[in-house]
This record gives C-alpha cells, structure tokens and sequence, in this order.
C-alpha cells in the first residue's frame, strides 16, 4: 500500500514539474562550460602586449563611457574589473538603460570591445535557466517545482530500492540492460541513471535554491551553522560630513594604488562598484586566485571590504564574504563554496564536466519517466485465447 502511495506520489509531481525541470536541466548543461567557449570565441579577454602601468581608473572609465554616447552614463552603476595583468579590463554600466560590458587596455586606456549583454547568448540562457523568461513568476515556478525535485528524487529512492538484497536484484539495480526492448530501456534509463545521479543531483537543487532564494539561503546556513544569522546584505554608507574638495580625487588615487598592487604586481583579480550616491561606499571585491577565463566567476574565496568614499576608512561589514576564507569557520566556507559547486568551478574542469553529465541526466529523467507512463498506460492488453479455438486447432 505505501509503496503505491509513493509511486503516484512520484508519478504525478513528475509529471507536473516535468516540462520545467527538463528545461532548467538542459539550460545548465549549455552553461556549464561558458568560459571556455567564451575564451575560444571572443578574442579581446587577452591582451598580446601586457608591460607597464595601469591608466587611472578614472581614464578606464571615461573612455568607456565615450564608447556608449547613445547611453547617459552619468546615472548609472559602474562598476570595473581588473582581471589580471595579462587580461583586458571590463568596465561595467547598469542601470533601466541596460548592461553593457566594455572591455578596454588597461594599460593604454582603450576600448576593444562594447558588449550588449542584453544580446549575450550565455547570459539570455541564464534567464531562462533562473526565470523561465518569465520575471518573477517564473523564478517562483521554478523553485516550487526544484522543492518538488527533492522529494521526487527521494521518492524515487525508495521505489528503486530493492526489495531483497540478492545478486540477481542487485544487477537489475545497478546496471542498465541494453539488450532490453525499446519500451523497457526506457524503464532502465530511468531507473538506473535516476539512482547514479541521485546525490549529485541533490546537490544542484539545494545549491541552486541558495543562489535564487534569499529566504531558502537563510534556513540553509541556519542548518549548517547551527542556528545563526546570515547577513548578505547590509546597510553600509559613507559619512557625508567629511565631504572635502579634494575627495573624489582621493578616492580614485586609492583605487589606482589598489589595482596596481592586486591585479598588476600580484596577478589578482580586483573589481570596484563605483558610488552612484553620496553616501555609497567605495565597495571592493579582492580575489586572490591567479585570473584566467576559467575562474573569472569563482566566488568561493573573494572577500568584499567597504570604505568610505570621503575619509577612506574601512567600514566594519558583518557580510559572510567580508573575511579571508582562511580564517572562515566550516559552515561558512560550505557557504561561499556554494555558487561555484552548482557552477562547477569549484575543482575546475573536473567538476564542469561532471556537473554538465549529471544536468544532461537531469534532462533525460522526466524524459523516460513520461515514456515509463506513457507505455504503461496505453499498454496493449495480451488477447484472451479462445477456449474453444484451442480445442479445434
């Protein structure tokens, strides 16, 4: 009897969430390995000729913005990155006209490329992948229906679990029988890869309800931390009463001694999200890793300081990135490992590459099991023989 509860049970979220699990599924395969298609691809990461001095950041800035004049930069967010001595830097404008990358020479102050991001491939497949293309509405589907996903997936657990542990059992457990007709390979399919790629899939979901929702993010870290607080936002601002003259210039001659020593003599990668108020914080976000095309996104060891604009003070921050992920405690590092393990690029290509066969067998599992249903349901009934016709043949 509870085995037949769990099998409809199983069946029909299935068959409800399906359609949007198998499209979040597939958008993540196509994601999974973006750098590197991105670095065969487009040509203006790198820079041939790489000596000298990074331009100001005030230079950087000013000729991106000439790079835009239909946009009126003036209001809106910037911010830039320096990602390394050998690579361009990207300065950043956001805001209701748009996002726009500009990749310019660091080293010369020259744009080489202005990038529409509403027109980026990769970066309109993760809109489907969050949102279904659908706002919020559609970000709120998809984490009803990826709650779902983790009792489907232990529903199915318990369905695929033998009933006696004999050799016999466990083969048809473990391993896919190829040789089985086309109906019933959709049942091994199903049953098999379903089970391989139970925890890894676990994982996805639960990491993916982190970065999406802040209200999932909160009771996570409270499990993982024992009960503490998560603090992600915050409201950090500078002190307009030591406005002087000479400040805005100040700031920027900080930053330029920054980006010299970080992302020039150490190779790391620095980025700044410049004030677009008076009382915004100069916000600085350090990732010490050596920057490549691979790791630009890596989130597990950046740490984010805040200083005011005009005294350029360090603002006390109580944000769980704010510290050096050396001196983090456990649950805070499972935490900040977060974005990069449902990304893969928390151990490189290895991850990448498990990570995208795990999301293509995502794909496949509403697939089969709508085929599992659907062949069971319009199964052909054996014909009854004849009693009769028996006797006289």
């Amino acid at each position: 009897m509870l085995r037949k509860l769990i099998y409809q049970l199983h069946l029909w979220l299935g068959l409800t969430t399906g359609t949007v699990l198998c499209f979040v599924s597939l958008t993540g395969c196509i994601l999974a390995f973006e750098d590197e298609i991105k670095g065969r691809l487009e040509n203006y990461h790198t820079l041939d000729q790489h000596h000298g001095v990074f331009q100001s950041v005030a230079k950087l800035r000013k000729a991106a913005a000439q790079s835009l004049p239909h946009i009126t930069t003036a209001h809106m967010g910037c911010r830039i990155d320096f990602r390394g001595r050998d690579k361009t830097a990207i300065v950043m404008f956001f805001g209701p006209q748009g996002l726009y990358y500009c990749y310019v020479n660091p080293y010369q102050a020259k744009v080489l490329y202005v990038a529409d991001m509403s027109k980026d491939f990769f970066r309109i497949i993760r809109a489907g992948h969050r949102t279904l293309f659908l706002g919020n509405v559609g970000k709120t589907l998809i984490g009803y229906c990826t709650i779902l996903f983790i009792f489907i997936l232990l529903s199915g657990l318990f369905l695929w679990w033998p009933k006696k542990w004999k050799k016999s059992t466990l083969k048809a457990s473990f391993q896919i029988r190829w040789a089985a007709g086309r109906k019933r390979l959709s049942y091994e399919l199903h049953k098999v890869l379903g089970f391989y790629a139970l925890v890894p899939a676990m994982i996805l979901a639960i990491t993916g309800l982190v970065i999406g929702f802040p209200w999932f993010a909160q009771g996570y870290y409270a499990a993982i931390s024992q009960g503490k607080a998560l603090v992600t936002v915050e409201q950090i601002t500078s002190d307009t009463s030591r406005y002087r003259p000479q400040s805005k210039k100040n700031s920027e001659q900080f930053l330029d001694s920054l980006s010299r020593q970080h992302a020039l003599l150490r190779n790391e990668h620095l980025a700044y999200l410049l004030p677009q108020s008076r009382t915004d914080p100069l916000w600085i976000i350090f990732n010490p890793v050596a920057p490549s095309l691979q790791n630009m996104e890596s989130r597990f060891q950046r740490r984010f300081q805040f200083y005011d604009q005009y005294s350029l003070a360090q603002l006390p921050s109580s944000n769980i990135e704010t510290g050096d992920i050396e001196d983090a405690t456990f649950s805070q590092k499972v935490f900040r490992a977060n974005y990069d393990l449902h990304t893969g690029r928390l151990f490189g290509m290895f991850t990448k590459t498990f990570f995208f066969f795990i999301s293509l067998v995502c794909t496949s599992l509403p697939i089969t099991g709508f085929l599992v249903w659907k062949n069971r349901r319009y199964k052909t009934p054996k014909k009854k023989s004849n009693r009769h016709e028996k006797l006289l043949s």
